[in-house]
């Protein structure tokens, strides 16, 4: 056989024992805060069909799409005698893995709409999957964890995603990070203010999205080629540049749409915002006027998150998305969500070794043979340790105290005749014999928690 055949697909991970503790101790993390906010579960399928989500992302997603071949003789019909990608696809799939976790949302939504009391909040933590180009923390099948609220206007909404954030960081005892706030709407009055309105407006935004990766002197010369006047670029670059606190940044601006005679409605909508509900109450937030996020279907405040001294990029992001489903439907359905990506942001925070799951004391009973005592065992799980069996009771007593000093258990039990225990503590060489007795589990608790 190949021996490539046995690798990881590039773009995926395998998860097992502490690295998948320490994963799924971000998800409970997030999961526990969700129920805390009342936010309810949802679960979707794992594709969709092509035809929405190409409607929905149009050319951002097609050749991200994970196309699923149709089942059984899917050719028997077919006339391929086209050089058209598209059309030869849309012959032989008509379904692909599911790109995100907002369209299943808005899908689920509109096929329940009479069952739904609004506004919906709900969560969800389900893979996805893109043919992007693989690096760290950016895999073709990653792990989204996703919350959002349906069917509200008012900014409460946004107020409570940024409070989540907050809460999540705190939880895990991590506070060098960075949310990012801008308004959508705020860059079109940008684009307007440098002469980029109209058709070039989605040409600005694709150019600003990608200012981490070409830099400040790729966004400028990006500019010169829409034809930029020189005078513009330069108050672009002074506004990118502004180093002072948030207030200052939206009086700056502010003052530079009332000279440009452009209307300041966007620009004191976030400074509302931030004014009633962020300042004073909202940590480590930073106004931002070069956030973009790439989506189009955004159309109001808009926030991402990063971590301080991490080259992984955003670990999650999100904003105000109140005409997404009119792409699928005449409904309107107002939405504000943020996505966390689990894999980003795993590796971001292994990376600072800040990662700690739960930790429970660790028994290991060292003979699997006659003298095992299984109502023992149950009740010392019951009382919220972790017990495993050795299952080789042939092997010596040495070895068996090599195999648990390596799984990192805390204390090894064995019975080498009925009726008498030794407990030694794997951590001081501490030992201690027992008889059986009607409070064996208690005094056997006794030893291991003190």
């Amino acid at each position: 056989m190949d021996a490539e055949i046995v690798n990881n697909v590039k773009g995926t991970k395998d998860y097992y024992g502490e690295s998948l503790k320490k994963r799924n101790f971000i998800i409970k993390k997030l999961s526990d805060l969700c129920v805390k906010y009342n936010f309810e579960p949802l679960q979707t399928p794992a594709f969709e069909y092509s035809k929405l989500v190409q409607n929905v992302y149009g050319d951002e997603a097609d050749k991200l799409i994970y196309h699923i071949l149709n089942s059984g003789d899917f050719l028997k019909d077919c006339e391929i005698n086209s050089g058209d990608i598209k059309k030869i696809r849309a012959e032989i799939s008509e379904k692909c893995l599911r790109y995100d976790l907002t369209l299943p949302l808005m899908r689920f939504v509109l096929n329940n709409i009479g069952e739904i009391d609004f506004p919906l909040k709900r969560y969800q933590c389900q893979s996805v999957w893109r043919a992007d180009r693989p690096q760290k923390g950016r895999l073709r099948e990653f792990l989204q964890f996703d919350i959002d609220i349906v069917g509200s206007v008012s900014v409460l909404c946004e107020n409570e995603i940024l409070l989540f954030v907050n809460d999540f960081f705190d939880d895990i005892s991590f506070q060098q990070y960075t949310i990012k706030i801008n308004h959508r709407k705020v860059l079109e009055d940008l684009a307007k203010l440098i002469g980029c309105d109209g058709e070039k407006c989605t040409s600005f935004f694709i150019l600003i999205d990608k200012k981490d990766k070409i830099g400040l002197e790729g966004v400028v010369q990006g500019l010169k080629d829409l034809d930029v006047k020189e005078e513009n670029i330069n108050v672009l670059q002074s506004l990118f540049a502004l180093d002072c606190d948030n207030f200052c940044k939206i009086a700056h601006i502010k003052n530079i749409f009332k000279n440009a005679n452009i209307d300041t409605k966007n620009i004191e909508e976030l400074e509302n915002f931030y004014a009633k509900y962020v300042y004073g109450k909202i940590k480590n937030v930073n106004i931002d006027l070069s956030l973009v996020r790439g989506l189009a279907y955004y159309t109001g405040l808009i926030f991402e998150v990063t971590l301080d001294n991490a080259n992984v990029g955003s670990v999650c992001g999100g904003g105000r998305y109140d005409y997404f489903a009119n792409k699928f439907s005449r409904k309107e359905l107002e939405s504000v969500g943020i996505s966390f990506g689990i894999d980003r942001l795993y590796a971001a925070l292994e990376d600072k070794n800040i990662l700690q799951e739960q930790t429970y004391t660790k028994i290991l009973f060292a003979n699997a043979d006659n003298n095992l005592d299984f109502n023992l065992i149950r009740l010392l799980r019951k009382r919220g340790f972790i017990v495993d069996i050795y299952y080789n009771p042939e092997n010596n007593y040495s070895k068996k105290l090599r195999y648990a000093d390596k799984k990192n258990f805390d204390f090894v039990i064995s019975c080498e005749k009925e009726g008498e225990y030794m407990c030694r503590n794997m951590g001081t060489g501490e030992t201690r014999f027992f008889t059986t007795s009607k409070n064996i589990e208690d005094e056997i608790y006794t030893f291991v928690t003190n």
